[in-house]
Order: structure tokens, then C-alpha cells, then sequence
């Protein structure tokens, strides 16, 4: 079973400014301290464009993989 966004999704993140998740990420329950189905978190970065100069958004990735990027359930479903 794998749950993945619903739709385009358009939030501010971290001071990062807007950002843009693309519908059908593929989304987690993982949390620190085991599976939570009440947290829903962004697992594939893929979607995250590299800098102007073509540079990775190596800040961008860090924050969404070690602090993760949360999203509500309803912005949710199950393929």
C-alpha cells in the first residue's frame, strides 16, 4: 500500500520560501521514533529543482530529509 499526495501542493517550508510538491509524491508515516499514521511526511525528493546556476538546493534537501516536510492527511490518498 502506498500513499502518495492527492494534488499540487504549494507551502512555505522552513525559510526556504514557497515550495511546490508536485501530486503523487510518494509520502511516509516513518517518524524518529517508529510508524505514526497520524504524520504524514514527504519521501521522495526528486521533485526539488537545483539552484539558478544549476547548483543542487543541497539546503532545501537537507531540512526535507532531517527535519521532514509535513503534510495533512487530506492532502493524502492511498494507491
Amino acid at each position: 500500500m502506498t500513499k502518495r499526495t492527492n494534488k499540487i501542493i504549494t507551502m512555505e517550508f522552513m525559510g526556504h520560501g514557497k515550495i511546490t510538491i508536485p501530486k503523487g509524491t510518494t509520502v511516509t508515516n516513518m517518524t524518529a521514533i517508529g510508524i505514526d499514521e497520524n504524520y504524514n511526511f514527504i519521501n521522495d525528493l526528486s521533485w526539488i529543482e537545483p539552484h539558478a546556476n544549476g547548483v543542487k538546493n543541497y539546503s532545501l534537501i537537507h531540512d526535507a530529509t532531517y527535519y521532514g516536510i509535513r503534510v495533512n492527511s487530506e492532502d493524502v490518498e492511498t494507491a
